[in-house]
């Protein structure tokens, strides 16, 4: 989890002519916060999709599956991904 987005850019880099695109789970998103940072050429390029369920869904399948009944720690309270996207220069103030 978290290697779509930095994945993503290296490709835009790595292939300018190309549109890229990520799709992204919340908690994927939110791992890699810093890939947001990246030149502007390339946050143009690469597109991120983010699917919101309000869960690291891949640890709950684990924990599920080797911890019946007991699972904890996966549950998530969200930003405002509009505004987090405004932030980082993804979208435009009025999106």
């Amino acid at each position: 989890m978290g290697y779509g987005e930095p994945a993503a850019m290296a490709t835009a880099l790595l292939e300018p002519h190309r549109q890229v695109v990520n799709i992204a789970g919340n908690g994927n998103f939110l791992m890699s916060p810093g890939a947001r940072h990246g030149h502007r050429a390339r946050r143009e390029q690469a597109r991120v999709i983010v699917a919101d369920n309000g869960t690291y869904g891949t640890i709950r399948m684990h924990q599920e599956r080797e911890y019946p009944g007991r699972v904890s720690g996966f549950d998530l309270g969200n930003p405002d991904f509009a505004a987090l996207a405004r932030a980082y220069g993804w979208l435009p103030a009025s999106a």
